[in-house]
């Protein structure tokens, strides 16, 4: 049992080095054992620091991340699992729910957010994409009045994945309205947690959460941080604050919510803490204490599911509706005009992030695909010349910048993780000079960085402590 045990332990990690060695004058070999299993997010890293409740979960996920063969053992344990994991989670399941804890009709509603109310959705004046401007609407027009010849578009019936809303379209100068909203249902019967692959929460009618980088202890209302964390922080920005404050720049943080904390009618039944947890908790105290200009967009997400869905259903990341709802409360930050979601041109697409499916060592076939919306916000606006990849689907570099059209010619460095790549198509519309690194890239963009007009440090719910420990070497670039 013993040489078995060590066997287990140094086998796999001496043939992969062996392997790995190899393959340096055979690159095929990696490409056969170590391919992309099309997970849609970066490998965790090993913690620095010793963390205290979240520290095991942070090896874990990188134990994970790094094991040898990974590729290979996520497809064998898909096709070993899929077999029976569809069977279990859609038959037997509900069958001993049914039986241990009743029927399981029990249910809420999700009332209409105020954003969403029929008298305040919002109605755009503005043409339809591809207006002529001697199309344009004048005074004399009956749309300049607000007096609009609708027609019905899309009607979507209230579920417990969508609210109900009507959405109308202007024949004559392409405004659009929504309205017609009908709440929410939410199913609140008993659903147990179940974590496929170590990392992915099996979530109700198929939506899919990540477990990783301690996120479960996020939503459960953990993790808060003390007084004396929560002043040693906020010295760390204030220093930032004041060193900006010398140099013009405007500084901006900005923390982007876990997708559970959006949509927690889909999470597993949990113990989940009263209250506002965790990053509420910690912006509510640098509000009360000092003036920096913060901002964790959690109710304009929430709100913005009454038109569209704003996060992936089988990914961690939010989707186009998301990301926009993200650009603007930049914009509202910053003091600048923003534009209602719900009046923006738009179209479905096919196109989604599915990265859930594979870190679980999920089926592909399993999960039926799901659509996103492609908004035309700013098509006026040109790019004029990009250097690197933006697209969170597709593939982004580290680093990425822009020139465009825009009539705001300040110089925006945004420093973030992959939730950026999202808001560079809206970003690229309201200004004229861009620049978006990965936090642990950030010294490719050390130069663009003290040139800044406007800064912003960003980071997704789940790496808030990533983006506080950057704050420092900012500091020293800006002061170089």
């Amino acid at each position: 049992m013993i040489i078995c045990f060590l066997a287990m332990l140094f086998v796999p990690p001496l043939a992969w080095g062996c392997l790995k060695a190899l393959s340096v004058s055979r690159p095929a070999i990696m490409e056969i054992l170590d391919y992309d299993t099309g997970e849609n997010r970066a490998r965790a890293a090993f913690p620095e620091t010793f963390t205290g409740n979240d520290y095991t979960y942070e090896v874990e996920a990188y134990v994970r991340d790094h094991a040898p063969f990974r590729s290979v053992l996520i497809s064998c344990a898909k096709s070993v699992e899929g077999v029976t994991e569809g069977f279990y989670r859609h038959t037997l399941q509900p069958a001993l729910i049914q039986v241990f804890y009743g029927k399981g009709d029990t249910e809420t509603v999700l009332s209409v957010p105020q954003t969403g109310d029929t008298d305040a959705a919002a109605v755009s004046s503005a043409p339809a994409a591809g207006t002529d401007a001697d199309e344009q609407v004048t005074e004399e027009d009956p749309c300049a009045k607000g007096l609009h010849e609708e027609i019905v578009t899309e009607r979507v019936d209230a579920s417990y994945l969508s609210f109900g809303r009507t959405e109308y379209v202007c024949t004559r100068c392409g405004a659009i309205r929504f309205g017609d909203f009908v709440p929410k249902p939410v199913d609140t019967s008993y659903f147990p947690l179940s974590i496929a692959g170590g990392q992915t929460v099996l979530g109700r009618f198929d939506w899919l959460f990540y477990r990783g980088d301690a996120s479960l202890s996020y939503y459960q209302g953990e993790s808060i941080l003390g007084e004396q964390e929560q002043q040693a922080l906020l010295a760390q920005m204030r220093e930032l604050q004041d060193v900006c404050d010398e140099k013009g720049i405007t500084l901006l943080f900005m923390i982007m919510p876990n997708k559970e904390q959006v949509y927690p009618e889909y999470m597993p039944t949990m113990n989940v803490a009263e209250g506002k947890k965790r990053v509420e908790t910690y912006v509510d105290y640098i509000r009360a204490h000092s003036d920096i200009n913060i901002i964790y967009p959690l109710r304009e997400l929430t709100d913005a599911k009454v038109f569209y869905d704003t996060y992936y259903a089988y990914d961690t990341h939010w989707n186009n509706a998301g990301a926009y709802i993200g650009e603007q409360a930049i914009l509202a930050a910053l003091g600048k005009e923003t534009t209602p979601i719900g009046t923006l041109p738009h179209v479905k697409t096919n196109i989604t992030a599915r990265g859930l499916i594979a870190t679980g060592g999920l089926r592909e076939e399993d999960y039926p695909p799901g659509t996103d919306i492609e908004l035309f916000y700013k098509p006026e606006v040109a790019l004029v010349a990009s250097e690197g990849q933006k697209s969170g689907i597709f593939g982004y570099t580290p680093k990425y910048t822009a020139v465009t059209a825009a009539e705001d010619k300040r110089r925006f460095v945004l420093l973030g993780d992959s939730f950026r790549a999202w808001m560079i198509p809206y970003l690229e519309k309201d200004f004229g000079e861009l620049c978006l690194v990965q936090r642990e890239d950030m010294a490719l963009a050390k130069s663009e960085i003290q040139a800044a007009d406007i800064l912003v440090l960003s980071a997704v719910e789940r790496f808030d402590k990533d983006l506080f420990t950057r704050i420092p070497m900012i500091t020293e670039y800006l002061r170089e």
